[in-house]
C-alpha cells in the first residue's frame, strides 16, 4: 500500500529531524490501486520533497495531506520551515525532476515558497487509471481517439505496449 509507505518514509526521515509530522490520508484512498508507472513517478516526487523538507527547511512541523476529489488525487506537503527562493533553486535537479515526474503522470505540480514563511507543494493529477490497467489502456485509446485529450507523455507511458 503506498500511502503507508509513503507515511513511513516520511515519519522515519522527518523524526530525525525532530520534526513534528501530521499525516492525513483520504479514507477513499485506502482502496485506490495506482498501476506501477504512476506509483514509481509518485513515490519518487514525494520523495524528493520529504528529503528537501528534512535537509533544507529548518522546519519543527510538517502537515501532508493526501485526498481525492472526483478524478483527482492531491498530494500536499507543507512545512513551517525557512523557505526559499524558487529563483536561485529553479535549476537543481531535485525539483527538476520532480517537475518531470509530475508531467509523466499527466499532473501539475505547484511549489509555493517565501523565505521565513515555509514552502508549501502541491502535486494534482488525474485518478482514470482506478480501474485496472487493462481497463485503463482501453481508456486511454478511446480518450485519444475521441477526445485527444490526453498529454503526451501518459499516452507514450499507457499505451506504449498496446
Amino acid at each position: 500500500q503506498i500511502i503507508a509507505r509513503m507515511q513511513k518514509f516520511a515519519a522515519q526521515m522527518l523524526e530525525a529531524k525532530n520534526i513534528e509530522l501530521f499525516f492525513e490520508a483520504d479514507e477513499k484512498l485506502k482502496s485506490l490501486k495506482v498501476p506501477l508507472q504512476y506509483r514509481s513517478d509518485l513515490f519518487m516526487i514525494f520523495k524528493e520533497a520529504i528529503n528537501n523538507l528534512a535537509k533544507y527547511s529548518n522546519a519543527t512541523n510538517a502537515w501532508i495531506v493526501l485526498h481525492k476529489s472526483n478524478k483527482s488525487f492531491f498530494l500536499e506537503i507543507k512545512d513551517d520551515g525557512v523557505g526559499f527562493d524558487k529563483q536561485q533553486t529553479a535549476n537543481g535537479n531535485g525539483l527538476r525532476n520532480m517537475r518531470e515526474r509530475a508531467e509523466n503522470l499527466g499532473g501539475k505540480l505547484t511549489i509555493l515558497s517565501e523565505k521565513d514563511k515555509g514552502t508549501k507543494i502541491i502535486l494534482e493529477f488525474g485518478t482514470m487509471w482506478k480501474v485496472s490497467f487493462n481497463k485503463v489502456v482501453a481508456l486511454c485509446w478511446i480518450e485519444i481517439i475521441k477526445y485527444k485529450s490526453v498529454p503526451k507523455q501518459v499516452r507514450d507511458k499507457l499505451c506504449k505496449n498496446v
